[in-house]
């Protein structure tokens, strides 16, 4: 669950609506500039399913015990997210394997982004405990990536899918796709630049993202077949106080009001 703190509350957006816009995104991608992925579909669903695994957890959301607020997605425990992350990698691979081979590659990106230096969302690097929890995760996880590998092979998908430049490329774009999703739903947008594949040949853009207005981001070069490119998150407004334990919490999320976060997406 993502928490970003409002001036009247908690504004909490589930992973999994998260996921829908990442998967809006994907569906949108591709012009002059931006090469359509490639199997288009499997991209797309894995941008619009990579966070599953967590529907079971938002059905009884908990509380952070250091802070008495709703957890953030970022502070769940390591272990606790692995577990249903995991069944998410298998429920996508029941649906269409190719997608679950980029979730997979997509969790232990972001494993390894945990233990690097320098990772996305400023968490402080894992104690010794949770950093050999991760290891024994990305092991885990990159013999489950050859498996897939293996198998989608021998089911006929061509090989060239399945190796750089165009696996590599699918990856990065999953990763792409899941963090301008965050950047407009872990709080208010601002002046960002990020870099993505423009097509399978190596050619990369860095894409700028600048507010214009409430609302209304402008992005340089532009990504998507349609400009202006209209499109919302659900969200849920709670009070930001101090809860008692998970059932206070979940009362009140059950009784939040419900917003659409709506954003328009101009070529910058």
């Amino acid at each position: 669950m993502i928490v970003q703190p409002r001036a009247d509350g908690l504004l909490l957006i589930r992973q999994t609506d998260h996921a829908a816009l990442s998967g809006t995104f994907a569906e949108n991608w591709g012009n002059a500039l931006f090469t359509l992925p490639e199997p288009r579909l499997s991209v797309r669903f894995a941008a619009t399913h990579h966070d599953d695994g967590w529907q079971q957890w938002e059905a009884a959301p908990r509380v952070d015990p250091a802070t008495r607020r709703p957890y953030q997605f970022t502070d769940l425990p390591t272990a606790e997210h692995a577990a249903f992350y995991r069944k998410c990698i298998d429920r996508v691979c029941g649906r269409d394997r190719y997608a679950g081979l980029l979730v997979c590659m997509h969790l232990a990106g972001l494993y390894r982004m945990r233990l690097g230096p320098n990772n996305p969302f400023g968490q402080s690097r894992p104690a010794a405990d949770e950093e050999r929890d991760l290891r024994e995760i990305l092991g885990s996880l990159q013999k489950q990536q050859q498996e897939l590998s293996d198998s989608l092979a021998a089911e006929g998908v061509p090989e060239r899918l399945l190796r750089d430049p165009v696996l590599g490329v699918n990856y990065r774009l999953l990763q792409f796709l899941d963090r301008l999703s965050l950047y407009f739903c872990v709080r208010p947008p601002d002046e960002r630049r990020m870099e993505v594949p423009r097509d399978y040949s190596g050619n990369v853009a860095e894409i700028a993202l600048r507010p214009v207005a409430t609302g209304v981001v402008a992005l340089r070069p532009y990504p998507f077949r349609s400009a202006p490119l209209l499109t919302s998150v659900k969200g849920y407004v709670v009070p930001d106080r101090a809860y008692a334990d998970d059932e206070d919490f979940r009362r009140e999320f059950a009784a939040g009001k419900s917003v659409e976060i709506k954003y328009e997406l101009r070529e910058g």
